[in-house]
Formats: structure tokens, C-alpha cells, sequence
């Protein structure tokens, strides 16, 4: 009963918060670019047997809690709590008729659909727009969702009184997972993505779109070296051009970039983006697991990375002779960041 009473609470203060007459298209409270990154990076650790405990609070749907087991990708079976839930109210039916709670206990990856699905801009109900609010939490090992919040309720319109009843919500909340004897491949990636995330936002914030900065970047990859070192413009917030520089430290002259280097000629936001890509973990290389880290060192000024550096080897494999063969590797530093003061973003 306390959930409940949290969400008669909460849906009351969102109802009172809404704006009236907004477009349909704002009636929908969704972070979708974090929630796009955190179910890619679930989907990309693959797993396809493992367990964790469900709750299910659901307003005006009922509550269910119990144990979720999930073999090759797919809802194996479910093991209801004990006949109470955690405040010590009786759950009457551990074996849910309901529909509605019956679709909620399913596998990770389908719940993320689930909500993937259900995130749109709501029709109109009772001669009410509605409004579709959906708040979740992340694991930031595994990259499941620890808890969801998926409410909907109507805007107000002056002179007319919102019937009872109108609007609704749930909360599922996912703890205990335990993968079955599988190893993840968030084991096999070492990286800070809570500073990145930070770092990356602070920078976005700032919205600078005209300055320039000095680049240098290293490669190898399967047996191929790349260098390139030089100045890149950018101009409302894209690349607008950039000038080679005529050697490098020990005097040999630099080539004009090839396909891969141009890939990492850009806007910070966009080598922001391509890091971001770059931070999961790598598939088999020759039948051998693989070890990817990647380490960053950021201004502290202006929140851009300051040195990228991205490894890739081979991991040892009981039973197999290790070749402790690199596979790839990438270095990028920037130096030389100069906003354009009179038209760029909001310097520090």
C-alpha cells in the first residue's frame, strides 16, 4: 500500500505541473538517447541464461513479486515470493490471471521492449489529452534497468474537472541478477562510463559551435599504422575544414588523412560520439576472448578529453597457447582549444 499511496502522490504533483495546450509530441517525458545506449549495451553482452527478481507494483493492476528465469534469450519460468510482497500485504493469487501483471514477467531484453513500445505521445481520453512520463534507473555493470516508473495522466484544461479514475502508472523494480555460469562481456570492457556520461554532458552544456583545436591521432589495427597531426575548425557546431600540419615531432611530413583518420576529423561532440561507440566489448578475434579498455583524461576547464587511448588484445584462454597479439589500438589528443568567444557557446 505505501507504493500506492507514493504514486497517488507523485501522479497528483505531475498532474498539477503539467502545462495546458502543449503539443502532442511534448506529452511524452522519456530520456530515449540514454535509454537507447544502456539496452544496446545490455543487448551486446548477449546474455541468454540468467535469473533476477521481479517487482511489480502496479496501480490499479495489482502487485507481484518472484523469481524470473530466462534460458537461450527467452522466459523459461517464474517463482512467486512467499504469499506476501514487502510490506507484508498477502499477494491472494502467486500465479497471476491478470493480464496485465502476466505480461510484465518476461526477460530483460522483451521488458525493454516492452517499455521501448509503450514510450510514444498517448490519444486523447474521456475529451482529455494525455501525458506519458517514463523514468528508469540503470545497472551500470550489466546495463538492465534497476527500476521503471511508466505513468500516464491527463492535461488539465481550464474549467473542466479531471473524473476519477482518469490516468495511471506501474513500477518494476529488477535486483539479484545472476548470470548462469556465463561470462559477460561487460567483464571483458574496462571503462569509466559514469565519468564519460558526466564529462560528455558538462561539454554538451556549454554548446559551443565555433572554435578550433590542435588533433593528433595514432593507430594500429590488424598490422596497419596510421598518424596524422593537425589543426580542425569547426563552424556551427560542425567540421568546417582543417589544416594538415607539415611534420611531425621527429621531422617526417605528415600525409593527408586516409578513410579510418577521417573518421576522428570532427566536432568534440562527434569524437565524443565515436568513443562512445568504441566502449563495448569486442567479439571472438581467431577464437580467442578479448580485453578492450579504454582510458580518457579530460579538461577540466571545458570538459573536452584532453587523450583518448582505446586496447584491444587477446584475453588467455585456458587450454590455448596465447598469442598476446594486439589487435588494435588508438591514441587521440587535443591540445590547442580556442572558442570563438563571439559566437560560440557559454565559456566558463
Amino acid at each position: 500500500m505505501k507504493n500506492l499511496v507514493l504514486f497517488l502522490a507523485f501522479t497528483s504533483l505531475f498532474v498539477s505541473c503539467a502545462i495546458e495546450g502543449e503539443e502532442a509530441a511534448d506529452r511524452l517525458s522519456f530520456d530515449r538517447e540514454t535509454f537507447n545506449t544502456e539496452r544496446s549495451l545490455w543487448l551486446d553482452q548477449d546474455f541468454q541464461n540468467y535469473s533476477f527478481h521481479l517487482d511489480v507494483h502496479g496501480y490499479a493492476n495489482g502487485f507481484w513479486s518472484g523469481t524470473v528465469i530466462v534460458k537461450n534469450g527467452a522466459l523459461d519460468s517464474f517463482v512467486p515470493d512467499e504469499a506476501a510482497d514487502d510490506y507484508g500485504n498477502l499477494i491472494e493469487d502467486p500465479y497471476p490471471a491478470n493480464p496485465f501483471i502476466m505480461e510484465q514477467i518476461d526477460s530483460i531484453s522483451g521488458l525493454y521492449e516492452k517499455i521501448n513500445n509503450s514510450a510514444v505521445a498517448p490519444s486523447p481520453i474521456g475529451g482529455f489529452e494525455m501525458q506519458t512520463r517514463i523514468e528508469l534507473e540503470y545497472d551500470s555493470a550489466y546495463h538492465f534497468f534497476k527500476s521503471c516508473f511508466n505513468g500516464l495522466s491527463p492535461v488539465p484544461v481550464k474549467g473542466q474537472e479531471i473524473p476519477d479514475g482518469l490516468g495511471g502508472g506501474y513500477y518494476l523494480f529488477i535486483t539479484n541478477f545472476t548470470s548462469d555460469g556465463e561470462e559477460s562481456a561487460a567483464d571483458q570492457l574496462y571503462f569509466d562510463r559514469e565519468t564519460f556520461n558526466t564529462e560528455r554532458d558538462l561539454w554538451l552544456a556549454q554548446n559551443f559551435q565555433n572554435y578550433s583545436l590542435h588533433l593528433r591521432f595514432d593507430s594500429y589495427k590488424y598490422g596497419k599504422y596510421g598518424f596524422w597531426s593537425g589543426t580542425v575548425i569547426i563552424k556551427d557546431g560542425a567540421l568546417d575544414g582543417f589544416v594538415t600540419d607539415k611534420s611531425d615531432d621527429y621531422g617526417n611530413p605528415i600525409e593527408y588523412p586516409n578513410l579510418s583518420v577521417m573518421e576522428w576529423i570532427d566536432s568534440i561532440s562527434n569524437l565524443y560520439k565515436e568513443i562512445n561507440n568504441s566502449a563495448r566489448a569486442s567479439s571472438l578475434i581467431d577464437e580467442f576472448k578479448m580485453k578492450t579498455t579504454i582510458e580518457l583524461e579530460y579538461d577540466s576547464l571545458y570538459h573536452f578529453p584532453k587523450s583518448y587511448s582505446y586496447n584491444c588484445i587477446h584475453m588467455p584462454l585456458e587450454g590455448q597457447k596465447i598469442l598476446a597479439r594486439l589487435e588494435a589500438e588508438f591514441s587521440m589528443y587535443i591540445t590547442g582549444f580556442t572558442p570563438d568567444t563571439d559566437t560560440g557557446g557559454d565559456a566558463p
